[in-house]
C-alpha cells in the first residue's frame, strides 16, 4: 500500500505535508474493510459507537474534537482496571513514539523531545533535538537515543545531559525508517524495505552490518536474544534470526488479520498491535513456527503495544490506552481503558506508570 499523506505540523509552527507510512492507524482505516475483526456482539463501551452493519465507527465526545493536541500523557496503572491520566506535556510537534529511561521520557514528534518526568504530574519538555529527517522513532542506551529519522537513517544523540543533547553521528540507512530498537551493541532499524542492522559499539562512528528484506513494511521491531521481531504490515510477524548480525535471515512468521503495525515479545509470546483487529497474541517458542494463540479487538485502531508483568498496554488511536489482562495468553482480555487528548499512536511502561504519546491529527 502507497504512504498516507498526513498532516503534521513543523517546530516553526508551518503545517506541511508529509508523505509516509510509518502511523499504522491510516493503514488501520483503509485496510479495515472486509477483515471481520469488528466485533458487534461484545458489549460497546463508552468510547466506541457501531454502525449500521455492526461495524466500528469513529469514537467522539462533545468536548474532545476542539480540544485534542499532540503531546505526552502519564496514566497511572497501578490499578489496571481504571487507569488514571495524571499528568501531561503538550509537543511542537504530533507524538508518535516515547521510550522512558530514568527521570526522562524521550519523545519523537519529528524532533526529538526531552521531557523531565521526574514529577509525573507536571512533565516538562527540557530540551529538544533538531534532525534532518523526521523523527519516528527512538530508543535509548545509557547515554545515547538512537533516532530512526525517516529518511535520513539512524542518529545518535548524547544525552548525558538531557538539558543539553547533542548529535554525535549518524548513518544513512538509505530507506525510510521507523522503529527502532537496541540490544548490546547493535541498533535494529524497521525500515521500508525490512531489518538494517548497525553495529554501535562506538557511538561516534556507527556502521551497518547487516539487512534482510521483509515481503512487507517493517513498521515495528523487537529484539531477543538471538532473534528480531518485526512487525511486517500486511504479513504479520516475521522473525529474524539475528545469530550473525551480518548475515541476517527470515526464519519464520505467522500472517495477522489486519496491518500489523507494532510488537512487543516476552520470553514465549509475541503480542502484536494489529491496527483494526486488535492485539494479536502469537507462540514464539518456536521461533521457526510462531502460531496465533489467543487475540481480543479493541475500539479503535492497535497502533502500538508495551507489556508489563501479566497486562499489555495498547495505544489505541481515537481510543487511547487500552489495558489488557495477558495473564493467559490464550484468552487475552481488556480490563481497563482511558481516553488520551488526541490520537494514542505510541505506549512506553515504567514503574507504575504508561506514557502515551498522542497527535491532535486525524481523519
Amino acid at each position: 500500500m502507497p504512504g498516507l499523506e498526513r498532516v503534521l505540523k513543523t517546530r516553526a509552527g508551518v503545517v506541511i505535508f508529509v508523505a509516509f507510512v510509518g502511523l499504522a492507524l491510516s493503514f488501520g482505516r483503509i485496510g479495515a474493510e472486509g477483515t471481520g475483526c469488528g466485533d458487534s456482539s461484545r458489549a460497546v463501551s463508552d468510547a466506541e459507537t457501531v454502525g449500521e452493519n455492526g461495524d466500528k465507527a469513529d469514537w467522539y465526545d462533545d468536548d474532545f474534537p476542539t480540544s485534542w493536541y499532540p503531546g505526552l500523557q502519564v496514566i497511572d496503572i497501578m490499578n489496571a482496571e481504571s487507569p488514571q491520566i495524571v499528568g501531561g506535556v503538550e509537543t511542537p510537534g504530533e507524538a508518535v513514539d516515547v521510550v522512558v529511561s530514568g527521570t526522562h521520557a524521550y519523545v519523537a514528534d519529528g524532533y526529538l523531545q526531552i521531557i523531565d518526568v521526574t514529577n509525573p504530574g507536571t512533565p516538562r519538555i527540557v530540551s529538544s533535538v533538531e534532525t534532518l529527517g523526521f523523527v519516528m522513532g527512538v530508543a535509548v542506551s545509557g547515554t545515547h537515543a538512537y533516532v530512526a529519522d525517516e529518511d535520513s537513517g539512524l542518529q545518535v544523540i548524547d544525552i548525558a545531559n538531557p538539558n543539553s543533547p547533542r548529535i554525535v553521528s549518524s548513518v544513512d540507512t538509505l530507506d525510510s525508517t521507523g522503529g527502532v530498537a537496541v540490544l548490546g551493541s547493535l541498533a535494529y532499524i524497521a525500515e521500508k524495505s525490512g531489518l538494517r542492522v548497525i553495529d554501535i559499539t562506538i557511538p561516534q562512528g556507527p556502521r551497518i552490518v547487516g539487512h534482510v528484506e521483509t515481503p512487507d513494511y517493517a513498521m515495528g521491531v523487537a529484539v531477543q536474544g538471538s532473534h528480531a521481531y518485526i512487525a511486517d504490515r500486511d504479513v504479520g510477524l516475521r522473525v529474524i534470526d539475528v545469530t550473525n548480525p551480518q548475515n541476517p535471515r527470515i526464519v519464520g512468521g505467522v500472517d495477522t488479520p489486519d496491518y500489523a503495525s507494532d510488537v512487543a515479545v516476552s520470553p514465549a509470546y509475541a503480542y502484536i498491535a494489529d491496527s483494526d483487529c486488535g492485539l494479536q497474541v502469537a507462540d514464539i517458542s518456536n521461533p521457526q513456527d510462531p502460531q496465533i494463540v489467543g487475540s481480543v479487538d479493541t475500539p479503535g485502531f492497535a497502533s502500538a503495544v508495551a507489556i508489563s508483568g501479566t497486562h499489555a498496554y495498547v495505544a489505541d488511536d481515537w481510543s487511547g490506552l487500552q489495558v489488557i489482562d495477558i495473564s493467559n495468553p490464550a484468552s487475552p482480555r481488556i480490563v481497563g481503558s482511558v481516553h488520551t487528548p488526541g490520537y494514542a499512536w505510541g505506549i512506553a511502561i515504567s514503574g507504575r506508570h504508561a506514557y502515551v504519546t498522542h497527535g491532535a491529527q486525524g481523519e
